[in-house]
């Protein structure tokens, strides 16, 4: 009678998640690229709030930070079901450059913006963005 030995996964066999970094090359480098994207897009974030409290009256802070979670949270919500369409008809890579690089476009419109009758070019931007962060999430 033969016994069926359990499979055992790479990462259980040599050490954790540092084995499977190790072992697989590719996968290293879209972590990295993962984590450094990620870091950006949170630096993004306390950028735009600090460029959001130097254009918001005083008076209307409290609303304009309301206003501006909506905006980050909004394009998640409704273009989710787009975005999964978008990314399983495309290849992956160029997806992921496509939306690097329009991204970074994007966030260059944040030195457009100086004065408070400027904000709703701030909530664009910041829509436009998280719109594309959206998708790079999908692919």
């Amino acid at each position: 009678m033969t016994l069926m030995r359990p499979c055992v996964c790479v990462s259980q066999a040599r050490g954790g998640y540092f084995a499977v970094l190790s072992d697989f090359p590719d996968f290293r480098w879209a972590f990295i690229a993962y984590l450094v994207n990620s870091a950006g897009h949170w630096i993004n974030y306390v950028a735009a709030l600090q460029v959001l409290s130097n254009i918001a009256p005083a008076s209307q802070g409290a609303l304009l930070t309301s206003y501006f979670m909506v905006a980050r949270l909004l394009p998640a919500m409704i273009l989710t079901p787009i975005t999964g369409l978008i990314a399983d008809s495309i290849d992956k890579r160029l997806g992921l450059a496509i939306c690097n690089v329009a991204s970074a476009a994007v966030v260059t419109g944040f030195i457009a913006i100086r004065h408070t009758s400027q904000i709703g070019g701030f909530f664009i931007v910041v829509f436009l963005q998280e719109a594309l962060f959206a998708q790079y999430e999908t692919i």
